[in-house]
């Protein structure tokens, strides 16, 4: 069952059109990969399925609220980000807040819980990603790693039909790449929706169930991620990027 419907999506900024035509399923508990080179406009395609970026033209479905281009006002907005939280590239946590207020703070503020059972499931949650002893500490004493780990917490909290993920290991060190990965691992095998962006092309490849590559604002081609990753395809493009990256992984 299709969770988000994109249909014939377009998005201009200025006189540029930076997706074009996009029509798209992500399937409920499943992981999709958006992949291709920088400025192909995967991170808008996944900041318009937030509406942080509102469509030209088209429409997004996300659960049951649909967004339809020059129709959506402050009531659509908030209903379809009711579906869905983002995992950005820097973290986006709040300074001033312990660890634990800002995995908890979102639950209270969305009428989600009080703040005793926002602090409980804000525990729970940081143990699940390996952070029950950072809690009463602040962002800037944490690792990258860990950092990016918090706002991940911080998404899965609210308990969202489906998590975004915008290249969420892109601003870290190598070192503390593993460990994100790792805990992204750990949602997919929970079935959550995943929608991700990254250039990890072998951990796509070995997590997600679809991939779709995006060229110059259009869907190239998708299918299972395992294939269409592989390097190995019937397309010459689409096989040169993947096999690239593989090379710089390796040096």
């Amino acid at each position: 069952m299709s969770l988000i419907e994109v249909k014939n999506l377009s998005v201009k900024i200025g006189n540029k059109e930076i997706l074009k035509n996009i029509n798209l399923n992500v399937e409920k508990g499943a992981v999709t990969a958006f992949v291709g080179p920088s400025g192909s406009g995967k991170t808008t395609l996944l900041r318009t399925l937030n509406l942080l970026q509102l469509p030209t033209t088209g429409s997004i479905k996300v659960g049951n609220t649909v967004a339809t281009a020059g129709r959506i006002n402050a009531k659509v907005v908030h209903d379809l980000r009711k579906n869905s939280a983002m995992v950005f590239q820097q973290f986006n946590l709040f300074k001033n807040l312990t660890v634990l207020e800002n995995v908890a703070n979102p639950l209270i503020y969305n009428h989600l819980a009080n703040k005793e059972a926002a602090e409980e499931k804000a525990i729970e949650v940081l143990k699940s990603v390996g952070l029950a002893g950072v809690v009463n500490q602040y962002p800037v004493t944490l690792s990258g790693g860990q950092q990016q780990r918090v706002s991940i917490a911080r998404a899965v909290a609210v308990k969202p039909k489906v998590i975004l993920l915008d290249e969420p290991t892109s601003a870290l060190d190598p070192e503390l790449v593993e460990s994100v990965l790792q805990t992204i691992a750990g949602l997919a095998k929970e079935h959550i929706t995943l929608a991700l962006v990254t250039h990890e092309m072998e951990f796509a490849r070995q997590i997600a169930d679809e991939a779709v590559f995006i060229e110059d604002g259009q869907i190239l081609s998708k299918g299972p991620a395992k294939e269409l990753l592989s390097g190995n395809t019937s397309s010459t493009r689409i096989d040169s990027f993947i096999n690239s990256l593989k090379r710089s992984a390796i040096l």
